[in-house]
C-alpha cells in the first residue's frame, strides 16, 4: 500500500513537472504572438503598408523565430506527452494485474 502510494505520488509530481513546462511555453508563445502583432503586422492602415519592411528587421525575425521554435516544441511535447502517458497506463496495467501463464488443457 505504502509502495502504491510514493508511486502515485511520483507520477502526480511528473504531470505537475510537465504542465509547468506546457505552461510557460504557452506563455512565451502567447507573448511572441501578441508582440508580433503590435510591433510587426499591427491592424492599421501604416501597418499594412509597412509589415512587408518590418518582417525583415531584426527584431521581427527574432520574435518570429521564438513563435516557430514554440509552435515546433508543441508538437514535440505532445508527442512526448502522449508517449509518456501511454507507458505509464502500460506499465500500470502490468504491475496491477499479474499476467497468468499456467496452461489449462
Amino acid at each position: 500500500m505504502n509502495m502504491n502510494l510514493g508511486n502515485m505520488k511520483k507520477r502526480i509530481n511528473d504531470v505537475l513537472y510537465i504542465m509547468i513546462i506546457y505552461l510557460i511555453w504557452s506563455i512565451v508563445h502567447v507573448i511572441a504572438c501578441t508582440t508580433y502583432i503590435k510591433l510587426c503586422a499591427p491592424m492599421t492602415i501604416f501597418g499594412i503598408m509597412t509589415s512587408g519592411f518590418m518582417t525583415t528587421t531584426p527584431h521581427c525575425k527574432a520574435i518570429n523565430w521564438v513563435i516557430v521554435s514554440t509552435s515546433h516544441m508543441f508538437d514535440k511535447w505532445f508527442i512526448s506527452f502522449s508517449t509518456w502517458c501511454m507507458l505509464k497506463m502500460n506499465n500500470y496495467g502490468i504491475n496491477q494485474q499479474p499476467i497468468n501463464n499456467e496452461h489449462h488443457d
